[in-house]
């Protein structure tokens, strides 16, 4: 709200003890809150008074404002520095010690749309002051040098003379109150001729700038914020979708025809993945709407351009005209080394923001085809990460990871992604086309999401799908969801006996199963470590005392398998195995003996510490 200083009467009454200045004094105060009233009220009508209000106060905002000029010049022209042919200048003092003067360039800047500083507003200001000033000379601005020089400018050619102007300077000898009536009538008259005056010079778009360009309206709320004219049709229907990766070449260009910037001035290409929010909104809007081939002209307001505060070069709000040629456009590669081997097209958006996860439960429905022939058509439930089991791609369980809900995609596959469907006897060579709809799934809930009795609850869970692994001998698979159960468990305490007991026989299961599987695997290194970690749980552990054992013959160190199998023995005396494994590694221990003795006895090969004599 604009704020007025409020003449002291006590300060006045210095100057005046009389009974007339003191009603006076009282008439200006009260004149003065009628004017904060009248401002108030602007600025609750976007900073511009209406006609009704501005009649019923004129008359004492006249009062008011005659009376402050009245008593500046008298308070005032004493304490300031002039020459004997100089008079003092009202409208200097109120610019500057006066909140009245800031409130009518506020009021200018939302009129005329542009700053209240700017030689626009200036020139606004002089034509209607010079046409006052025609119609009563005396009365309005006296004919001073400085007045006269600035009339010349004002009525010459020379646009740069006009842009010099000041604003100050053309009020010179100017009483302060006729250059605000004079303001007030204008914005008025001005209100009255165009009834889209109080809208944000930020929110609307010059009426020429919309009717420039001819075409189709394309933007989402058809405001004609994006024009789209086609300069030269595409070939066939096909059209980019959502996430799809479009390759286009560009050109943009201000209304006036000046061009700002053109991909074949360098000669490539542009590409970027078509409504992920990577470009400006026009062009994500407009190039959805073309076909391959196609060239078109896009008119943008800033909305769908580059916004209302711009972007580098722009610093303001500027409307654009693109002219963008779609080269080509394909699905989005979803492989992990970008091998085309798995490439996805969104047919439908899916909902929501969560995602499946590995070891999730998902249902979708699908449709293989191969050759144009469909071969799997059906609703299938499976563990992302196990569909093998129920004859799912690879590569289909890869899409299936970065699908919303209710998401509707084609994909076509081909090498390693069609891993999973030997069951019809596909070449790995060829390329095979699915379309996939996510119909629900049910993630498995994130380690630090979970309390210790949920983390005990997936850990059972994990634990068995990995045994059944371990049964149809999918070791690495299992191996996998393990060490899962054995980070889980990892942290987890319990107060209650029974809760205790169980996790210590998933941990130290966790870690003999580990074992195994690194046994099958060949990876002898990884199962003597899991069984150190088990044997440190529970030095009893039958299983992966054996399993040590074993390790420790494939690392031809008889000695320690015979101390764990002999260990193992004493545990369990009928575990036949132990007593064969222990035999194996006596015999393994005379065969080592005999073969080293072999060796030191050959007398055919040098000693290590023969001389050489040779020269």
């Amino acid at each position: 709200m604009i704020m007025f200083d409020i003449l002291d009467s006590d300060t006045q009454l210095k100057n005046n003890n009389s009974k007339s200045t003191r009603k006076t004094c009282d008439t200006v105060n009260r004149t003065l809150r009628i004017m904060q009233q009248y401002y108030q009220q602007e600025d609750e009508q976007n900073d511009l008074p209406t006609t009704t209000t501005t009649a019923i106060r004129q008359s004492e905002i006249d009062n008011y404002l005659k009376f402050g000029i009245d008593k500046l010049n008298e308070s005032c022209c004493s304490n300031l520095s002039f020459s004997a042919d100089q008079e003092y200048n009202p409208l200097h003092f109120w610019k500057h010690h006066h909140t009245l003067y800031p409130h009518l360039a506020k009021i200018a800047k939302r009129f005329f749309a542009v700053p209240a500083t700017s030689a626009a507003v200036e020139l606004k200001y002089l034509t209607a002051l010079h046409e006052k000033a025609r119609a009563k000379p005396k009365s309005y601005i006296k004919d001073s040098f400085t007045f006269v020089k600035l009339i010349q400018q004002q009525t010459s050619q020379s646009n740069d003379l006009v842009l010099s102007l000041n604003l100050e300077s053309l009020f010179i000898n100017t009483p302060v109150h006729e250059t605000i009536h004079l303001a007030i009538k204008i914005i008025i008259k001005k209100k009255q001729q165009n009834n889209q005056f109080t809208k944000s010079m930020t929110s609307t778009q010059p009426k020429e700038e919309k009717i420039l360009f001819q075409g189709e309206d394309i933007s989402p709320n058809q405001d004609k914020g994006l024009i789209k004219e086609i300069i030269r049709q595409g070939i066939n229907d096909d059209k980019p979708l959502f996430d799809d990766q479009v390759f286009i070449h560009y050109m943009g260009s201000e209304l006036d025809g000046k061009i700002f910037i053109n991909s074949r001035d360098r000669d490539e290409k542009f590409n970027f993945s078509l409504g992920k929010g990577d470009v400006i909104p026009a062009w994500d809007l407009g190039v959805a709407t073309m076909k391959r081939g196609e060239i078109a002209r896009f008119f943008s307001i800033p909305k769908y351009a580059y916004g209302s505060k711009g972007e580098k070069r722009y610093q303001s709000a500027t409307s654009v005209i693109f002219e963008i040629e779609l080269l080509d456009f394909v699905g989005k590669d979803l492989s992990d080394e970008n091998d085309g081997s798995i490439i996805r097209r969104i047919i439908r958006r899916g909902e929501g923001r969560k995602l499946p996860n590995e070891d999730g439960t998902v249902e979708i429905n699908l449709k293989g085809i191969y050759k144009d022939n469909v071969f799997d058509e059906r609703t299938v439930q499976f563990i992302v990460g196990l569909g093998f089991l129920q004859h799912i791609p690879l590569g289909v369980e890869h899409a299936v990871c970065k699908m919303l809900l209710n998401e509707h995609c084609q994909l076509v596959l081909k090498a390693k992604a069609l891993q999973g469907l030997e069951k019809f006897s596909i070449p790995m060579n060829e390329s095979v086309q699915y379309e996939i709809t996510l119909v629900k799934f049910e993630r498995l809930e994130e380690e630090r999401l979970l309390n210790d009795k949920e983390k005990l609850e997936q850990a059972e869970l994990l634990k068995a799908r990995a045994d059944d692994l371990v049964k149809d001998s999918y070791y690495e698979l299992a191996a996998k969801r393990y060490q899962i159960v054995a980070n889980l468990l990892s942290s987890v305490t319990f107060r209650d006996t029974n809760d205790t007991i169980k996790l210590r026989q998933l941990k130290i299961a966790a870690q003999s199963n580990l074992a195994l599987c690194y046994l099958k695997l060949g990876d002898y290194r990884q199962c003597k470590t899991f069984c150190n970690n088990a044997l440190a749980l529970d030095a009893r552990n039958e299983k992966c005392l054996f399993r040590r054992g074993q390790v420790y013959i494939t690392f031809s160190n008889f000695e320690q398998a015979i101390k764990d199998f002999q260990t193992a023995l004493k545990i369990n005396p009928s575990n036949v195995a132990a007593q064969q494994q222990i035999e194996h590694c006596r015999q393994q221990k005379i065969k080592q003996k005999e073969s080293y003795k072999a060796f030191f006895n050959d007398t055919s090969k040098p000693g290590l510490f023969d001389v050489d004599e040779k020269v």
